[in-house]
């Protein structure tokens, strides 16, 4: 499947009701195992894929790593790919279409833009239409839990709306009955397996 192609069956999964589930990866690995598992596509995580290498998130990991990394994802599966890219590496208008024209020469197909400057201030007040009206395909709100607020948002804009999972955080199927239309994990399978990995480290060096 072409890259374009590939983008187009991605936007098309986001259906109201029927809400992509993206199991979050962090490397070329985890992306064919997500593939094995019958994901119909893969997304990075910005937290997963920094601390896989060492790095904080806020862009602390090097954007031609970063890069090479989401290269290597997609040369391994055949899913559309879609990058969480935080503030897209740049502080301008022009360097964001530098760094955003660089990621799409992975073959990536999606990517997630915080409305902030890392490093900032902060969020900017924008509203989801005015997303919309700039061209954006979703509307992702981390750490948004309450039902009555994840409604009000489905309801409230034409966009799809990306929710992702927390403590606190409705079942999938309550999710779906909202309007939700993709749920993201974020860094939860980061963190669960590194879990298992020191667990099973501690029992293995223990003689166990």
């Amino acid at each position: 499947m072409e890259q374009i192609e590939k983008a187009r069956h991605f936007a098309s999964l986001h259906e109201q009701g029927s809400p992509l589930i993206l199991y979050n990866i962090w490397d070329a690995g985890t992306a064919k195992a997500a593939e094995q598992a019958d994901a119909k596509a893969v997304a990075t995580g910005s937290w997963s894929v920094a601390a896989a290498q060492g790095f904080g998130d806020g862009e602390k990991i090097p954007l031609d790593l970063l890069l090479t990394i989401v290269q290597r994802i997609v040369d391994t599966v055949a899913l559309p790919v879609s990058v969480d890219f935080e503030g897209a590496y740049g502080t301008t208008p022009e360097q964001v279409a530098a760094s955003t024209r660089r990621l799409i020469g992975t073959g990536a197909i999606g990517m997630n833009v915080e409305d902030r400057i890392v490093g900032g201030e902060g969020l900017y007040d924008i509203a989801a239409q005015a997303y919309a009206a700039a061209g954006a395909s979703g509307f992702f709100v981390p750490g948004l839990v309450d039902a009555a607020s994840i409604g009000a948002l489905c309801r409230d804009t034409a966009l799809p709306v990306n929710v992702m999972v927390m403590d606190g955080t409705p079942s999938a199927g309550a999710l779906a009955d909202l309007g939700v239309a993709r749920i993201s994990h974020g860094p939860g399978p980061y963190r669960t397996a590194m879990q298992q990995f020191g667990e099973r480290a501690r029992t293995v060096l223990s003689g166990g």
